[in-house]
């Protein structure tokens, strides 16, 4: 069958599974075994570094209330303990979701395609997180900002205008889908939105866009409001109002087992990650400068030239000093606090909203 379409659609088909409880109709309930699913091993050593919470929701009975602030439910705020055979047969079943999902969307694209569409339509697959079936030993999706969770897939489709084929390595955010299909679309882009036209990367895999994404968790308030900026080699985590975190190499640490935070050696890294950090939410909130008074220290930033100065009581600037790397992370984490806390919560967060 074959129509012509006189106006242009927009169409956005959303599908839970494969989410938790991992549920799923014959045969696909039986395409994989579970005894061929890998859970990765873990050792509790490598939350050593990591916030105290990490280590807490192991134990039998967590004390988990300083985390709680508004009585809702924390998404991965509760116990991790699992048995290794049943989570391996969740993960089987998983991924017959997967399978059963991949057959009946390509159903939806065969009506494209039978509709005399797929010429002109733009595609889009993606999800909005992974899940965790046991990496550093947690389960389903949670607090714990880790790559399993954060790098979601992403298929794209346009008939002779995105190449077939080309794999991009170009960091993206789920942002970034409305502000490209406009493009695509010939249509204009609203100047509020915050996203990054990809458009150019969608057509060349060679090109990149973006320097770093930000991804944010507020499942409370305040108290488990957890940020996390990452560029194409280094990732750090941050926690309104506290002052632990999370430091990753991602080239040479993968699986991001070794927090780098407190280590003295990526002092000056972490000051200069969190610095860029701060400069990306002034950017996303269209502030090129800003200025704040912290203890006996005032500190200007200008975040179209990615400079700063600190300067102390007698006028010195101290922001190049290397013996001020304790005062400097304090108060870009205090800066970095008090700007993502005073945003509003546009929707009551619960677990499950």
């Amino acid at each position: 069958m074959s129509v012509k379409w006189l106006i242009s659609f927009f169409l956005w088909a959303s599908f839970p599974d494969p989410h938790y409880p991992q549920l799923v109709p014959s045969p696909w309930d039986k395409m994989y075994k579970a005894e061929d699913m890998e859970i990765p091993d873990f050792s509790f050593a490598e939350h050593e570094k990591n916030p105290p919470y990490f280590k807490e929701v192991f134990k039998k009975v967590p004390k988990l209330a300083e985390y709680k602030e508004s009585g809702q439910g924390v998404h991965g705020l509760h116990r991790h303990i699992f048995n290794k055979k049943k989570q391996q047969k969740k993960l089987a079943y998983a991924y017959g979701m997967v399978s059963f999902m991949d057959k009946y969307i390509g159903k939806i694209l065969e009506q494209v395609k039978q509709l005399g569409l797929e010429d002109n339509t733009i595609i889009v697959f993606t999800c909005d997180h992974g899940d965790l079936f046991g990496q550093h030993g947690f389960v389903h999706k949670c607090i714990f900002h880790y790559e399993d969770l954060l790098r979601v897939p992403m298929i794209v489709k346009y008939k002779n205008v995105i190449p077939e084929g080309q794999r991009s390595n170009s960091l993206q955010s789920l942002v970034d889908i409305a502000p490209t299909l406009m493009d695509l679309c010939n249509l204009n882009i609203p100047q509020p939105m915050s996203g990054v036209n990809q458009s150019e990367v969608w057509k060349d895999a060679t090109k990149n866009k973006r320097d770093y994404i930000i991804c944010e968790n507020r499942h409370e308030p305040h108290v488990m409001h957890i940020v996390s900026y990452v560029e194409e080699r280094y990732k750090i985590n941050v926690y309104e109002g506290r002052n632990y975190g999370e430091l990753y190499d991602l080239t040479q640490d993968k699986g991001e087992h070794n927090n780098l935070w407190d280590d003295d050696k990526y002092r000056q890294i972490k000051i200069d990650i969190l610095f860029r950090y701060l400069c990306a939410e002034m950017a996303k909130d269209k502030t090129d400068k800003m200025d704040a008074k912290i203890k006996n220290y005032q500190i200007t930033i200008d975040s179209k030239t990615k400079t700063a100065k600190l300067l102390c009581e007698n006028g010195n600037d101290l922001w190049n000093d290397s013996s001020y790397t304790n005062e400097k992370i304090e108060i870009l984490l205090a800066i970095i606090s008090e700007r993502i806390g005073s945003r509003k919560m546009w929707m009551p967060r619960i677990a499950g909203a």
